[in-house]
């Protein structure tokens, strides 16, 4: 496993599902709209342990009426381990970039199966790109650690 992300278990601590049925019969999905965001945790005692939580949100729209298709809300939580020989900053690109791809991917097969027996259709997550995920989610929590940073600093200087 040297250097290698290994999955060893994973649980859905979330899954809610709406199917907006069309109100018209020429009303088409036009697009899905998705975001996702994470957490990773460490394990206290085994450094080479790590929790994925994923957090993964999509809502289909349609030009003639925007609130048709699907709405998913869910959150699916991955336990890996590595190697225990791996670095640490080679273990946290790991987790992240890979581990959304590993626990993505499962999160496509449970969910078709799920819409599968829905009224509208089988519905398939769209194509990622990790990496993009990774920095638009490290973007923005940077950007949520500044701003409350310097609302500390503001309301420190007012006191």
């Amino acid at each position: 496993m040297s250097n290698q992300l290994q999955l060893e278990d994973y649980y859905l601590t979330k899954l809610h599902i709406d199917w907006r049925a069309p109100s018209k019969p020429e009303v088409h999905v036009e697009e899905i709209q998705t975001g996702l965001d994470y957490d990773v945790a460490i394990h206290a005692s085994e450094k080479h342990r790590y929790k994925l939580d994923l957090r993964i949100r999509l809502n289909e729209a349609g030009k003639e009426q925007k609130d048709v298709g699907y709405v998913v809300a869910a959150d699916i939580v991955g336990l890996f381990a590595f190697d225990e020989s791996c670095e640490k900053e080679m273990r946290e690109k790991l987790i992240r970039v890979n581990g959304i791809s590993i626990l993505y991917s499962t999160f496509r097969g449970i969910l078709g199966g799920m819409t599968g027996m829905f009224q509208g259709r089988r519905l398939a997550l769209p194509t990622i790109m990790p990496n993009e995920v990774v920095q638009s989610v490290e973007d923005a929590k940077k950007a949520q650690r500044s701003a409350k940073k310097e609302g500390k600093e503001v309301a420190a200087a007012k006191s």
